[in-house]
């Protein structure tokens, strides 16, 4: 009986301890699998010849050749001209990596801080350089130095970077500082900001905002149409940022929104939110009829009302006015207007316009009308008498203006007359008059519109009499 006991005793044990070893593999493996770093190391030749290397943390791994984690020791060397990059442990008197391997993993995890010492070696033909690219994350940075202590080589790394070396032959080898900083293992939870808890009335187009969690490096979002069945609106992994603009949703439905944080180790709980959007939106307007001043229309008055036809789902209109001179000019744009009649003011006479205008409604703005050029009157008489007059420029007048001035003359008898702008460069801007003129007392509005602030001159010629006068527009 003793016998037959003590015998079943330690088949139980014996299942106990293999029970427990299998069991620890299992949270070894696991670990290894969630918390490991890899990061990687590529080494080129300028003959086009690369190797991929691996280093960083492991949970299993030791300063040796750990074969379960894909460390394999190499054989030697081969000759020197061929290319070969690898890393060794020369330099590193507590770690044994034989002839060398392509990757090194000491040992930890991402919750390790602190600084870990690689060595790595290259060689290629005598006349080639090498060229090592990095890709680190944030959290991760270092140094690269030669063994001599950075005396020839020494450069920081971080994010994406490269090194290039020229004398391959003469230094064939470096330490890869590396500075790890601990990482969390579950970020936190992301707080959601808007839509509001049980939001009503969400415009259709919303966005759905949310604040930065802690050790989170991105954010996984989704979003339902909540009905029998949840029906997905949206799935995006990866953002970045904190903000995601949904495409357009159904009037007066609830949709359900859940952001999840991340980083490179594991996830947050989702955070969970509903809300309900508001009516159906209003259709866009229709493009507005312009009627008056119709197109091509002459002689219209220096402060015309420009009229037109509403069309459905209007609400207000934008109305904009070019002057069509020696350049086109925007010279009124006025929104949010209520009626169908606007008066503009200060126009110059015998000049080509252009007008347009849009309807504009919730909902958005219509397509702009088509552009409608008119012309207006010529000069305005001012006097009465054609007798008596003398042949003059008088100066305009205000002065300094904004935007706008007018320019007075008189003449003694019927005349050919012109009365141009110019700017400091001698360049023309406009002509104000150009026409064969009774003799009378007139003037002439110059509309600055969006010109600059400065000196220009008009130019008044009379058949053969010349007249000039400078203008100061002041903004």
């Amino acid at each position: 009986m003793p016998s037959v006991f003590l015998r079943e005793r330690r088949q139980r044990m014996k299942r106990f301890f293999c029970m427990a070893t299998l069991f620890a593999s299992f949270l070894l493996q696991c670990k290894a699998q969630t918390a490991a770093i890899e990061l990687g190391l590529t080494v080129s030749n300028s003959q086009g010849k690369s190797r991929q290397i691996v280093f960083g943390l492991d949970p299993a791994a030791t300063a040796n050749i750990d074969t379960a984690l894909g460390e394999n020791e190499l054989p030697p060397l081969p000759p020197q001209g061929i290319f070969d990059a690898r890393f060794i442990s020369s330099e590193l008197p507590q770690v044994d990596l034989g002839q060398g391997s392509y990757r090194d993993l000491r040992q930890g995890d991402v919750s390790f801080s602190g600084t870990i010492e690689y060595e790595l070696h290259y060689q290629t033909a005598s006349r080639d350089s090498i060229l090592i690219h990095w890709d680190l994350p944030d959290s991760i940075t270092g140094a690269v130095e030669d063994v001599f202590g950075g005396s020839v080589i020494q450069k920081q790394i971080t994010g994406q970077g490269q090194l290039v070396i020229d004398n391959p032959s003469i230094i064939d080898k470096l330490k890869l500082i590396v500075e790890y900083k601990a990482l969390p293992l579950t970020p936190a939870q992301p707080e959601l900001l808007q839509p509001a808890v049980e939001a009503g009335d969400v415009e259709l187009f919303p966005q759905l905002i949310w604040g930065k969690a802690e050790f989170a490096e991105t954010y996984n979002v989704q979003c339902y149409l909540v009905q029998d069945s949840l029906q997905e609106i949206l799935s995006q992994t990866g953002i970045i940022d904190t903000v995601v603009t949904l495409p357009q949703l159904q009037p007066q439905m609830t949709y359900e929104w859940r952001v999840q944080s991340e980083n490179m180790v594991l996830k947050s709980d989702w955070s969970v939110r509903r809300f309900i959007t508001a009516g159906a939106v209003p259709q866009s307007p229709e493009t507005p009829v312009a009627l008056n001043p119709a197109a091509g229309e002459n002689d219209v008055s220096l402060s015309p009302q420009l009229v037109w036809k509403s069309q459905k789902n209007t609400e207000t209109f934008d109305l904009q006015v070019y002057f069509a001179g020696s350049f086109s000019q925007l010279v009124f744009d006025k929104d949010a207007i209520s009626d169908t009649v606007f008066e503009i003011t200060g126009l110059q006479s015998g000049a080509l316009y252009f007008w347009r205008l849009r309807a504009v409604n919730a909902a958005g703005k219509s397509e702009w009308s088509d552009l409608i050029q008119f012309k207006t009157s010529r000069v305005n008489s001012v006097g009465g008498k054609f007798a008596g007059h003398e042949l003059r420029l008088y100066r305009n007048y205000p002065n300094p203006f904004n935007p706008s001035t007018r320019i007075e003359f008189s003449l003694d008898k019927a005349r050919f007359v012109s009365l141009k702008i110019y700017d400091l460069r001698g360049r023309l801007i406009t002509t104000l008059v150009d026409d064969f003129l009774m003799p009378g007392e007139y003037d002439a509005i110059w509309q600055a519109g969006e010109l600059a602030s400065g000196k220009y001159f008009a130019i008044f010629q009379a058949d053969n009499f010349r007249f000039s006068q400078s203008l100061t527009l002041l903004k």
